[in-house]
């Protein structure tokens, strides 16, 4: 199980669920806060340096359609153009 806490909010289990911590971490507007994405980007430092160096955790998907990120990933696509 996963505990997670923000800022005061009482803690809770989120579980193994990733689409339920990613819900909760939107929630809580992560994205928002420089000081943890700065402490995320020097995590991914430590774990794979080479590929923080090249720039492999520097996503950008602003206006984007059909994104997919990662590694040995599998996606398929269907637009339709009004």
């Amino acid at each position: 199980m996963f505990a997670f806490s923000t800022r005061g909010r009482v803690e809770r289990e989120v579980g193994e669920n990733q689409e339920e911590l990613t819900a909760e971490l939107e929630h809580v507007r992560v994205g928002d806060d420089p000081a943890l994405i700065a402490a995320a980007q020097k995590v991914m430092v430590l774990l794979d340096a080479e590929g923080a160096r090249a720039g492999k955790y520097s996503v950008n998907v602003a206006h984007s359609m059909g994104v997919q990120i990662g590694d040995n990933t599998t996606q398929t696509n269907t637009f339709h153009v009004p």
